[in-house]
């Protein structure tokens, strides 16, 4: 939202006004981000909890024993019912050379220290081009490399072309089709290598950004002694109720999979907790 404002004043369509400077202080929009997401945490999670006596927050890593049997940091638990919504987590494809480069993450893309000169960002999808447009307002030079045909790739070709064309009058430059064979490091930076139409090409950047996806988060929770099955993508099979195979257990949010935003996920968790509670009666 930041830059987006600063973006505006500094491309107005009134050719009377002064247009403004780019952000001097990125760090301190960064602070302000943090702050804004930890009182938000406070406020409307942890302060909420506590004005309920019969919630108790229990803070360690959780893993299913068995039946409705839950560890917790050594503690053994037995609920009624027990709901699962671990979330999800940013996945990177097995690219030869990028666990050894390094990469961002979308979340550290948001808490870098400093603005880098030039972003390469490897996925087109939502999440890279709402970041590669954040940078690129900031000055940052961002190429966005997408194996599918063209970005945005799971919606309309219609939508994926007027993107392309307001991104790129916005300064990003956009490569589709191509596929990604390898990364390396470069002497300042990373040189991300691809293959297009059965040619090599070779793209370099300061900083590499991988936004190829989100995958549930469901590794070592148990769910095998629990009786809970998982899809191809580690994805929690629920039915239309949320319940999983096991009759005691009902998952919500992002792992079980798509669609994966925020309000389906808010929406699916009081379905669950109601279900849970009251029966298998409300379906999803």
């Amino acid at each position: 939202r930041a830059v987006e404002v600063c973006y505006k004043c500094a491309y107005t369509q009134f050719e009377g006004l002064p247009s403004c400077p780019l952000p001097s202080d990125w760090q301190r929009i960064v602070r302000q981000k943090d702050e804004l997401v930890a009182q938000l945490r406070q406020g409307k999670y942890v302060d909420v909890a506590k004005l309920y006596p019969n919630i108790t927050i229990i803070r360690g890593r959780a893993q299913l024993t068995g039946g409705r049997s839950v560890s917790v940091n050594g503690q053994s638990l037995t609920p009624g019912k027990i709901i699962l919504a671990t979330g999800a987590v940013p996945w990177a494809p097995p690219i030869p050379g990028l666990k050894e480069t390094g990469f961002l993450e979308s979340t550290d893309a948001l808490s870098l220290q400093a603005l880098p000169t030039s972003l390469l960002v490897i996925g087109g999808g939502a999440i890279g081009l709402e970041l590669g447009q954040l940078f690129a307002r900031l000055g940052v030079t961002v190429t966005i490399l997408e194996a599918a045909p063209h970005i945005a790739p799971a919606e309309e070709p219609e939508i994926s072309h007027a993107l392309t064309e307001y991104l790129t009058d916005e300064g990003l430059q956009i490569h589709t089709g191509l596929r990604v064979t390898g990364v390396a490091r470069a002497s300042d930076g990373c040189c991300v290598h691809v293959e297009r139409a059965g040619k090599s090409e070779t793209f370099e950047a300061e900083q590499l950004l991988v936004t190829a996806g989100r995958r549930p988060n469901t590794q070592n929770l148990g769910l095998e002694a629990a009786g809970v099955k998982v899809g191809p993508r580690g994805e929690i099979v629920v039915n239309e109720y949320l319940q999983t195979t096991n009759p005691d257990i009902y998952a919500a949010g992002d792992c079980i999979g798509e669609p994966m935003f925020v309000y389906v996920a808010a929406y699916a968790g009081g379905l669950a907790a109601e279900n849970a509670l009251t029966g298998p009666r409300r379906t999803y």
